[in-house]
């Protein structure tokens, strides 16, 4: 089988590990040991039922609060990156936290 073929969830072998389609072009490694582009070309072999869909692991709906207080902390830790990628130009780097600090408040008014 073709990896187009799969539907997104779907788990499959190749080169003797075990995938579950991501994307359209991602599998990620059931083991834990990251991503990998899959080639349109590449013959896999399915596992379960050819075609099926595994069921979405999740813990659930998410707590608007716990996700504030992540976003809140990520901000935090590219403010900080920022700064210290920027050095001695002050000028560009106050440019450039304005821009990221506009995103922010655009991802948290989106939420």
């Amino acid at each position: 089988m073709k990896f187009p073929q799969l539907p997104v969830g779907a788990q499959f072998e190749l080169d003797g590990k075990t995938y579950t389609k991501t994307t359209p072009l991602i599998g990620t490694a059931t083991d834990g040991s990251g991503q990998r582009m899959i080639p349109r070309y590449a013959v896999l072999r399915p596992i379960g039922e050819p075609g099926q869909a595994m069921p979405a692991q999740h813990a659930g709906p998410l707590d608007p609060d716990k996700v504030r207080a992540a976003f809140a902390t990520f901000e935090a830790d590219a403010m900080r990156l920022l700064g210290e990628a920027c050095g001695d130009d002050a000028g560009h780097c106050d440019a450039l936290k304005a821009a990221l600090a506009e995103a922010g408040q655009r991802l948290r008014d989106g939420l």
